[in-house]
């Protein structure tokens, strides 16, 4: 096949792909992998390096930096290439303490230690019999092909066996709640489309921060998926109608377990918040705060139904009192007239005590007769005050006084009788006018109305 030849410098990374896997060479020399099929020479050529900036270390390069990678040898042997899709591929590689944390770079550097200590041609070299078609070091390859590719790393760490699916169970509800619950929820985390995951936060968080809190969780969106567990492999499918059908069944299968997946991460969020202290504490707050507000419509609901009870009694009292007045009004003027009723009874007797005691002022029975009848009249018609003068009058001047009230009693008739007349007139010529106009308005008979008549007569006899 030839010689290859790979030059880098001490600060680069050089790969050599042979049954997929990586090595990389640090140092001068020109070392010789003997275990390759073809020689591989490494050469080192001056390469300027670039000029580091003064920045503090990253979490991954601190991770790369202190990982101890694990070489069991014997879970190793024990391993069945047949049975690789369900070995433990980080256990594999020797970082299973590190699992969905190792970065890019320690799975290759995981891979490559694994390479230059189990590679079957190493091993031949030292001596040790291996089987072509059975050695384990297949699952060592199938391990880095699944973690060495992101699409499939992703789909081995949604079936982690490592990880835990559990929920708190109820001694766990009896423990601190944000230590408990914070341990699930950063489990969880890292199933998170999101990047930014909110924490659950403290007893004095904020309520806008625990609400974003159980309001992210509640929208939680998960990559998780389960891909890595479908029962059929469509690629050993012999037609596309087959493999169609086993993507069918395995598409369902996933979607029930992604199903599952959300319902338990739903009973994880809905357990923290039936638990939550601090949830309690603002149902609790709202609780009051509703109640305060009753309480506060209750006192002006009530203070209302007073102020309308207070204002229903002043015009109930108005209305009493205004009818009482009115009452005292009515029974004033009552008073009041039977005061003037026996005023007017006691001068109209006195007036005829006065003029009988006079005689009525008569020369004769006839006259007296007649001023009996006319003092009568008078008593009828003179008002109070007309009768009290009256009686002044009669009393200080005497029969003048008297005579002259009948005077004026007999013009006051005469005036009435006139009235009445004229008031009878225009009434009798108001009849009479609307009598001509309804005359008026009735046509005149013509000559072919007393045919008609005739007609009218001859046949209806």
């Amino acid at each position: 096949m030839g010689e290859v030849k790979i030059t880098k410098n001490s600060s680069c990374k050089i790969v050599a792909v042979r049954y997929r896997f990586i090595f990389e060479n640090i140092g001068g020399g020109e070392p010789q992998l003997q275990f390759l099929p073809h020689p591989v020479v490494v050469q080192k050529v001056d390469v300027p390096k670039k000029e580091e900036e003064n920045k503090e270390p990253k979490e991954e390069e601190l991770l790369s930096e202190n990982v101890e990678y694990e070489d069991d040898v014997e879970y190793l042997r024990s391993l069945d290439p047949k049975e690789w899709k369900n070995q433990d591929h980080y256990k594999v590689l020797g970082i299973g303490s590190l699992r969905f944390k190792a970065t890019e770079d320690i799975i290759k550097t995981a891979y490559r230690k694994k390479v230059l200590k189990h590679h079957p041609d190493k091993r031949k070299a030292l001596g040790e019999e291996v089987k072509a078609d059975d050695d384990y070091f297949t699952c060592i390859t199938m391990a880095y092909e699944t973690l060495g590719n992101v699409n499939r790393r992703r789909a081995y760490d949604s079936v982690d066996p490592e990880f835990d699916n559990n929920l708190p169970s109820s001694s766990d509800l009896k423990r601190d709640f944000y230590e408990v619950f914070s341990y699930y929820f950063n489990l969880n985390s890292r199933w998170s489309e999101k990047s930014r995951v909110p924490k659950i936060g403290n007893s004095n968080s904020s309520r806008e921060e625990v609400e974003h809190f159980y309001s992210f969780w509640y929208d939680f969106k998960s990559w998780r998926e389960y891909s890595y567990e479908d029962e059929e492999d469509k690629d050993k499918c012999q037609d596309r109608e087959e493999r169609r059908y086993v993507d069918k069944l395995n598409k369902a299968e996933r979607l029930r377990k992604k199903k599952e997946e959300m319902s338990r991460i739903r009973q994880l969020v809905d357990l923290a918040y039936n638990n939550d202290p601090r949830i309690a504490k603002f149902k609790q707050d709202d609780k009051e705060k509703k109640l305060a507000a009753k309480r506060a419509k209750q006192s002006a609901a009530q203070a209302k139904k007073e102020e309308e009870e207070r204002l229903l009694k002043e015009m109930q009292l108005a209305k009493e009192q205004a009818e009482a007045a009115e009452k005292a009004r009515i029974e004033a003027k009552r008073q009041e007239r039977e005061a003037q009723k026996k005023a007017i009874k006691k001068e109209r007797k006195t007036l005829r005590d006065i003029c009988k005691s006079n005689n009525y002022y008569a020369d004769s029975n006839e006259q007296n007769l007649a001023h009996m009848t006319a003092v009568e009249a008078i008593c009828e018609r003179l008002s109070l005050i007309e009768l009290e003068e009256l009686n002044r009058n009669i009393k200080n001047i005497g029969k003048s006084a008297f005579l002259k009230a009948l005077k004026e009693n007999e013009v006051r008739e005469e005036q009435e009788r006139l009235a009445v007349l004229d008031a009878a007139k225009q009434k009798n010529n108001t009849i009479e006018n609307k009598t001509a106009a309804v005359v008026k308005m009735t046509p005149e008979w013509n000559e072919n109305n007393i045919q008609l008549l005739v007609k009218a007569v001859n046949l209806f006899p």
